[in-house]
């Protein structure tokens, strides 16, 4: 992802898509020497390079000792130092790829972590964020999911972060007209005999996708079981699978925050695999705090 590097004190930061430097507690990077204008400069991601802008500052701003007119774009290479004030280049752009999404508060920032990202840590995370190729940047606290957009403030751990959340360049898919939703897939499950291996795959019709291994598949596989058990017994559709969110944690063997990781990992995966509207694989009911798997169940068998 994009990054500057302090020269002197080898300080990294992370560039969001649109980031202001200034002096002004709204700056993405905010600097306190006093020839520093409020609002100085800008770097933007245009989808293919970072340019940088001098927003009108009093002491200007240079690119490799070289005055840029305010106003006027200059597109950057890694490698190029950069000067705002008076002084001499402090800064060095050294990596010059698209911006990643983040989260921050005050100094802290959280980038993503295999796809999430997860606030306040990853240790003790009480909202995961993650990107649907359908629905866009969802946040999920544990009970329900919703679209949130860049710019936004949430609340975790008690601080207020927000949110910098670019649309991913990679999320787009060869043959658009083939994607599945989600409410037309099939999930199918191997399972081994010790079921310390579980294989899931994905279909409907003309399209097929077999998900890689990850641990959180005994979860998917657990909740599809419930819901054959429920068709079995005769239950109608609407209520078949349904179980409370704490019951599955302790079926799992783990807490409830470990669940709600779990979850946002294999709305991931599914995105990933191209389905549509993937933040509906599973559905929720806020009020019992119970959570199903959605999609329709295929076979579950032996792994040969």
């Amino acid at each position: 992802m994009g990054e500057l590097l302090h020269i002197g004190s080898h300080r990294r930061v992370p560039l969001v898509a649109h980031t202001v430097i200034g002096r002004a507690q709204s700056c993405q990077l905010r600097l306190e020497q006093p020839d520093v204008s409020a609002s100085h400069a800008s770097l933007t991601w245009t989808g293919q390079t970072w340019v940088l802008r001098d927003l009108g500052s009093r002491n200007g701003t240079r690119v490799g000792g070289e005055a840029l007119d305010p106003g006027v774009a200059r597109c950057l290479d890694a490698g190029d130092e950069l000067a705002f004030g008076t002084g001499e280049a402090e800064w060095r752009l050294v990596d010059a790829s698209a911006p990643l999404a983040l989260a921050r508060s005050g100094e802290r920032v959280v980038q993503p972590a295999d796809g999430l990202i997860l606030l306040p840590s990853s240790e003790e995370p009480e909202l995961v964020l993650l990107f649907d190729p359908d629905l866009g940047w969802v946040v999920e606290d544990g009970e329900q999911q919703r679209v949130v957009h860049d710019g936004e403030i949430v609340a975790a751990g008690g601080q207020p972060w927000q949110l910098f959340l670019p649309t991913p360049l990679e999320a787009t898919f060869e043959s658009a007209d083939v994607m599945p939703d989600v409410q037309d897939i099939t999930v199918d499950f191997e399972v081994s005999q010790d079921e310390e291996y579980v294989r899931v795959a994905l279909r409907s019709e003309g399209w097929r996708s077999e998900l890689a291994p990850r641990s959180y598949h005994y979860m998917m596989l657990t909740l599809a079981r419930l819901k054959l058990d429920d068709a079995s017994a005769g239950l109608p559709t609407a209520e078949q699978g349904w179980v409370h969110r704490e019951e599955l944690a302790k079926m799992l063997r783990v807490g409830p925050r470990t669940l709600t990781v779990h979850l946002c990992r294999a709305y991931q995966q599914v995105g990933e695999a191209g389905v549509l509207g993937a933040a509906d694989f599973f559905e929720h009911r806020p009020s019992t705090r119970q959570v199903r798997l959605a999609a329709s169940v295929g076979e579950v068998r032996p792994l040969a």
